[in-house]
């Protein structure tokens, strides 16, 4: 005789690591029709399903059951939740540790992929912040050539004013002495 424990019908979380610690069992003895079906099962090739977002052939959120077979003992699956009338039911399942190992892989490829994108933007930041660092130097050196120039400029300008002085001196010390004769 098979029984499978239907473990919760409430719809698959993301954290499907805690589903067995969290979920409530009932048991249910499914009598010879279920245990001939699943020996008819095992014999047959099964088609593999996707996990399709925990959602049967029906578009309904599956259920996790619990296997009572001799050759997968308490192994969880995902499976319509019509698994109990034979006419409804599709033949939506899916091992859920294959799931989550599928899950697990595809979180671990995506936490690579983003770890890989921060050590880039992380290098790229510090390329930047040492570009950043050089072109503050070279505003500062250029602001002291500025002031340099400026100061030369000041000076230059004082000499300017201080020979058309000297030359205004002149020409009025030349009109001076024309005018005298």
């Amino acid at each position: 005789m098979l029984c499978i424990e239907i473990l919760t019908q409430r719809p698959i979380t993301k954290n499907m690591g805690l589903l067995q610690e969290k979920s409530s069992s009932l048991s249910l003895n499914c009598g010879n029709v279920v245990s001939g079906r699943s020996s008819l099962l095992r014999n047959k090739k099964k088609k593999k399903f996707d996990y399709n977002n925990g959602k049967c052939l029906h578009g309904i959120e599956a259920v996790v059951l619990k296997s009572g077979t001799e050759w997968n003992p308490d192994r969880l699956f995902l499976g319509c939740p019509l698994w109990e009338s034979a006419e409804h039911r599709c033949e939506y399942f899916v091992w859920l540790d294959e799931v989550e190992g599928k899950t697990k892989k595809k979180v671990e490829t995506e936490v690579e992929s983003k770890e890989r994108s921060l050590k880039q933007s992380y290098q790229k930041m510090n390329e930047l912040t040492e570009y950043a660092t050089k072109l503050e130097e070279d505003v500062q050196q250029l602001q002291k050539t500025v002031n340099l120039i400026r100061g030369e400029i000041k000076c230059i300008k004082n000499m300017v004013m201080g020979i058309c002085l000297g030359l205004k001196f002149c020409v009025l010390w030349i009109f001076r002495i024309y005018a005298q004769k």
